[in-house]
């Protein structure tokens, strides 16, 4: 990360933890059926360590759990693992990577996966920030329409939005306006934002109230919320839903 212009990619971001489990290590996540097998029978034990005799696809998980989806459909219903993994151990797949021995450090389900790797997510996503799209003044708009590209705003009032695939735009400015599209992760920190949906995204929200961190995912699918419908989000919870025009 010594060159300010380039961003680390998010298969070798890493972040300083008191754990050391997790310290200086990749964190990846990965879903599986809800006794915790995965591909070809495998079974994922509830911590520890986890190894892959034959590089098969047992180790197979999304960095910091951003490109959810990226080769294979999620199993919201199913058991959500993250395991730990030196950088040095990772190769990267595009959509996502895979290891041939990690840690396990949670297991359950796919909110607590979130919640578990929400600091570092937000934090690759603010460095990746740095050297793409990005605003700092109020009413102003950061864009990307590149694929994986990513746009921040953290003016009142603005805008962000990166409307290419499995990309992530972020904002922590009040009342802001967000996007981004299929496979992609709206990152909030504000306690509201009005959110243009697409039925393949997220939209992960943290807010501060009486010194407590709150933390909220949303799921279109679940919401009943479809493409292009707009959300209005306080604190987690949707106070108006502007449906598309048929």
């Amino acid at each position: 990360m010594s060159d300010a212009n380039k961003s680390t990619p998010i298969h070798r971001w890493t972040m300083d933890t008191d754990d050391p489990r997790t310290n200086g290590k990749v964190l990846l996540v990965k879903c599986v059926n809800k006794d915790g097998t995965s591909y070809g029978g495998f079974q994922w034990p509830k911590s520890g360590v986890v190894t892959s005799p034959n590089w098969s696809s047992e180790l197979f998980g999304w960095p910091w759990a951003l490109n959810i989806g990226g080769g294979m459909n999620p199993k919201y219903d199913g058991t959500w693992i993250v395991f730990a993994a030196d950088v040095d151990g990772i190769v990267w797949l595009d959509k996502k990577a895979k290891v041939q021995s990690a840690e396990v450090v949670y297991y359950g389900d796919w909110c607590g996966a979130f919640r578990y790797t929400m600091d570092g997510r937000v934090a690759w996503i603010r460095h990746a920030a740095s050297g793409a799209a990005q605003n700092s003044g109020n009413y102003g708009a950061a864009q990307n329409s590149g694929r994986r590209g990513t746009a921040q705003n953290s003016g009142d009032y603005g805008t962000a939005c990166a409307t290419g695939r499995l990309s992530t735009a972020a904002t922590t400015g009040a009342n802001s306006h967000i996007e981004c599209g299929p496979g992609g992760i709206c990152a909030v920190v504000a306690e509201r934002v009005t959110w243009k949906v697409d039925v393949d995204a997220v939209l992960i929200q943290r807010w501060a109230d009486g010194g407590t961190y709150h933390m909220a995912v949303l799921i279109p699918r679940k919401l009943r919320a479809r493409t292009n419908d707009v959300l209005v989000i306080t604190k987690g919870k949707v106070i108006e839903h502007r449906r598309t025009s048929t």
